[in-house]
């Protein structure tokens, strides 16, 4: 999934900035039994990619995959969808029901400014520890990345379009 952030000035030195974005995706288990996730414990994303786990849901009251953190709609979807942080039980997947989601904020920092202004900021992994101990990576599949990052206007140079182009969905982890 590609998440639009948006790109504008911010300060009157020029410095660029961006809004936070949201993304909600669905979080699948394939084994037999439930997992409960107790703490993410980091994350494995490019430099300068802000990463902020907001909670889980269940898809209620609206499936919004990505939006604008400062959009009244995006704060009014997460007031009422949001229904917990932790623990995170991710039971087997079943197709009768509703998935279970994780609800990420995405930001910017200065330090991924120019990766972010040249093409598009990747998360591959959140590292996360279950209720029995483990640590594990939650992965996309097929090795994709979980999400990229890709600036939405047009703050970027006259040659650089702005879009989902410069996150294509079907890129490798870099």
């Amino acid at each position: 999934m590609s998440v639009p952030v948006k790109l504008h000035p911010g300060l009157a030195d020029g410095t660029l900035v961006t809004n936070d974005g949201v993304a909600t995706f669905d979080v699948h288990n394939t084994t037999a039994e439930p997992v409960a996730v107790v703490r993410i414990d980091g994350v494995d994303g490019d430099a300068g990619l802000g990463v902020t786990y907001v909670g889980f849901t269940h898809c209620l009251p609206s499936c919004d995959k990505t939006g604008d953190w400062d959009d009244p709609q995006t704060q009014r979807i997460l007031g009422l969808g949001v229904e917990g942080r932790f623990p995170l039980v991710v039971p087997p997947d079943d197709p009768s029901r509703r998935p279970v989601q994780m609800v990420l904020r995405l930001s910017v920092k200065q330090e991924g400014m120019a990766s972010f202004r040249a093409g598009c900021l990747w998360l591959r992994s959140l590292k996360l520890t279950l209720s029995d101990g483990r640590k594990v990576d939650l992965r996309a599949y097929d090795g994709l990345s979980v999400l990229g990052v890709f600036a939405e206007t047009s703050a970027l140079p006259a040659a650089t379009p702005p879009g989902p182009a410069r996150c294509p969905l079907a890129a490798r982890m870099p």
